[in-house]
């Protein structure tokens, strides 16, 4: 059955498979996203590493891996992702069966239900938005089982004889919101921000090249833009931070982006 034949409005299951590609372990991975829309948007969530066998556990743990990362959650996904998920499928390229057959390294399925029974079973065309929808789902997740606390992102940029400038973004991927603090010297502002916008901000913020054995654990006072992605480490621009190429100046486009906030 085609896609347009299912009723996206009246959705009764919705079922999201990732699938990592063909990485080494232990970072490869599987996983699974059941939602029922009969059951307040229970979400069934399976999570599964791969191929770890081939490996010894020394290596597992070397890398920063626990010997279990599998994680299996059950509960509702907020209403808001009832409305996001409609969204992208209305916006999603279907490919065709030929090439669904010749991609052996599909990342992603999505099956679909609706209230009348009518199904579809396929694979996005589009697979670089839905692989940043699926993570942002999985991080949903992560964030209402209380295995991740939600994402926060901190920039100071320090200038001699000026007020500092200090920006805080705290995100609910639950939620799909996000806060901003934003202050300078004394004065204090505070907006929410669109999902939209949100996202904009999140592709460049990851870009750089992180040098951890130069980041501090300490909040900077020094001269200098510093940025801590989120795991409560500072990296100084243009030393624990840089531009992965010279046609590419993320630096200045994340100060840029993140002071016009």
């Amino acid at each position: 059955m085609g896609f347009n034949q299912v009723d996206t409005d009246n959705l009764s299951i919705a079922k999201f498979e990732f699938y990592t590609g063909d990485i080494p372990p232990p970072y490869c991975y599987t996983f699974q996203i059941l939602i029922d829309y009969n059951k307040n948007m229970l979400v069934d969530f399976d999570l599964k590493y791969l191929d770890r066998d081939e490996i010894t556990e020394a290596e597992i743990l070397g890398e920063g891996f626990s010997l279990n990362d599998d994680y299996h959650w059950k509960g509702s996904l907020p209403k808001i992702w009832k409305e996001a998920i409609k969204e992208n499928l209305q916006k999603t390229n279907w490919g065709n069966e030929k090439q669904r057959k010749a991609a052996e390294d599909t990342a992603i399925n999505i099956s679909l239900m609706d209230k009348n029974s009518k199904a579809f079973d396929g694979v996005p065309a589009n697979k670089e938005m839905w692989e940043v929808f699926i993570q942002e789902m999985m991080q949903a997740v992560f964030e209402l089982s209380g295995k991740e606390a939600p994402l926060t992102i901190r920039y100071v940029d320090n200038v001699p004889g000026q007020q500092p400038v200090e920006i805080s973004l705290s995100l609910k991927f639950s939620e799909r919101t996000m806060q901003v603090e934003k202050k300078i010297g004394k004065n204090v502002e505070n907006k929410s921000l669109s999902w939209s916008k949100i996202k904009n901000i999140l592709k460049y913020i990851y870009i750089p090249d992180f040098d951890y054995t130069l980041a501090k654990t300490s909040a900077p006072t020094k001269k200098g833009k510093f940025i801590d992605t989120g795991e409560g480490l500072w990296f100084e621009f243009g030393k624990s931070a840089k531009n992965p190429s010279k046609k590419v100046d993320a630096l200045k486009t994340i100060d840029e982006l993140l002071k016009s906030l």
